[in-house]
């Protein structure tokens, strides 16, 4: 695979061929075949054991095996050393000892007796297992030893781990929740792996509020065995799954994981979080994950040779996400602004030149469309102001009069919709104002899907409303809409930027 060259460089052979982690090879200890089959049996298991199981509320081997036994369809053990299962549950003292097939083991016990537990995974013929339990080489060389002594263990049964230091693992077919957290995010076509837990919870508690639907979730922690691009190659699979999200503090192989998630990001987004940006931030990954974290810059050069969508924070993952789910791709990076307000509208402008696209020059019979539409005070130009008019016949036609043209690609909607959350507070003073607010916004709402249907162009909604039952009535209609126009420009500018990605593979 060619990657451009940075300073007469090769980025490839320089940087990005470096192996961070040395736990996943060691001598004398066997390398397993592709690690995409067995993923089958961690998102959709038919047996799951909680090795650490406890009785006490305040343990997370409590909360771990809650999670599992109120979510999961197939079958459950409870493992401890005690031999005393919570929840009326049969205790088993080893993995060993259950009478059934166990597809999917989830270890929580200290550091220093996860080997012995692996040892059994390997008899018992353990198809992955995830190692919740932290204190391995992110902790020194004594952690680095357990580890090592845990992957030997592993591999001589044919287990993949998946860990360690990670929150577990969150499937919608199989109603699986494995995680230390009891949250649910709604069923959906986005599938996550996320190398930081406490990342991963925030992604499924965002999902959770948002109403943002999740096929697959996994933390993945220290990837001693099975790494982030063996997780996305898995999700470029699998039907369930449309769009691919990921956290990334570092990766083990940059030659391994470029060539595998370069298969994938054709065919399915692949959008990534990518953290370490200072000195001081990449000198925490190593003492979180035990990586080290490499050049930030290297790192998003790669990823866009790649085909991977980088953002800058959590809100943009999802604001990105969202939209290639529901928006189809533009033909090209103009852009038409239609805006209720001129301030949205410049700020909006701004945002559009920063993030590469071009706010085009309308042409004469655009104009002049429009011009029969709003009153003469309105801009003349794109963005095109609507001047704060009330006609909402003639208002709801603009937008369609810049969908039809050639010379505009997407849509920028800015605060079409959401002037009626000013008024439900005062529905019972105003009834009658509350009420054809309330109207108006849900006219303007079937516009919009209406729009949808008959033009194949991004339309992406700006909205300065955060009341609740606005959001949830777009989104029972597949329109997520952004609170500024900033974040709104971004998520345009991604959706050109996969475009012009998928145009260079084309070409």
């Amino acid at each position: 695979m060619r990657l451009k060259t940075l300073k007469g460089v090769s980025w490839m052979r320089k940087h990005w061929h470096t192996s961070f982690c040395s736990c996943c090879d060691i001598e004398g200890v066997p390398v397993l075949e592709e690690a995409t089959s067995a993923l089958n049996y961690l998102f959709d298991p038919k047996s799951v054991a909680v090795v650490g199981a406890s009785t006490h509320y305040n343990k997370w081997g409590y909360a771990l095996f809650f999670n599992v036994i109120r979510s999961f369809r197939g079958r459950v053990y409870a493992v401890n050393q005690r031999g005393v299962a919570p929840f009326g549950y049969k205790a088993y003292r080893r993995v060993t000892e259950i009478p059934d097939d166990v597809d999917l083991v989830a270890i929580i016990v200290p550091a220093q007796s996860v080997p012995e537990v692996m040892e059994d995974c390997a008899d018992k013929g353990v198809k992955v297992a995830v190692v919740i339990t932290g204190g391995f080489r992110e902790t020194g060389e004594e952690g680095r030893r357990l580890e090592e002594d845990m992957l030997r263990a592993a591999r001589r049964g044919g287990v993949r781990i998946v860990g360690p230091n990670c929150m577990g693992v969150w499937s919608s077919t199989s109603n699986l929740n494995a995680l230390m957290a009891p949250i649910d995010p709604p069923d959906g076509s986005i599938a996550c792996v996320s190398q930081g837990g406490n990342i991963g919870v925030s992604i499924l508690g965002f999902a959770e509020r948002r109403g943002v639907g999740l096929s697959r979730y996994v933390s993945c922690g220290e990837t001693t065995d099975v790494q982030v691009e063996d997780y996305i190659e898995w999700f470029g699979r699998d039907p369930k799954t449309k769009v691919i999200i990921a956290y990334i503090e570092g990766v083990s192989d940059g030659r391994r994981f470029l060539e595998k998630v370069r298969r994938v990001a054709p065919h399915k987004p692949v959008i990534a979080l990518k953290s370490g940006k200072s000195e001081k931030a990449a000198k925490a990954i190593g003492s979180h994950i035990g990586a080290v974290a490499g050049s930030h810059e290297i790192y998003r050069a790669a990823f866009r040779q790649a085909g991977i969508i980088t953002v800058d924070d959590l809100p943009e993952l999802f604001d990105v996400a969202t939209a290639f789910l529901t928006q189809p791709l533009p033909r090209g990076n103009r852009v038409g602004i239609y805006t209720a307000g001129g301030s949205w509208g410049v700020v909006a402008t701004d945002a559009c030149v920063a993030n590469g696209l071009n706010v085009v020059d309308l042409p004469r019979e655009v104009i002049e469309e429009i011009d029969k539409l709003l009153p003469p005070r309105w801009s003349k130009a794109n963005p095109v102001d609507s001047a704060g008019d009330r006609n909402w016949d003639n208002i709801r036609k603009v937008p369609e009069v810049l969908l039809r043209s050639d010379a505009v690609d997407a849509l920028l909607l800015l605060g079409f919709v959401g002037t009626s959350s000013w008024y439900i507070k005062f529905s019972e003073d105003i009834p009658e104002a509350a009420k054809n607010m309330m109207e108006k916004d849900e006219a303007n709402i079937e516009a919009m899907v209406k729009w949808r249907k008959e033009y194949p162009k991004p339309i992406i909604v700006a909205t300065f409303s955060e009341e609740e039952r606005l959001l949830l009535r777009l989104r029972e209609r597949g329109i997520f809409a952004y609170p500024t126009p900033e974040r709104a420009a971004k998520v345009l500018a991604k959706l050109v930027e996969y475009k012009q990605f998928l145009e260079k593979l084309g070409s």
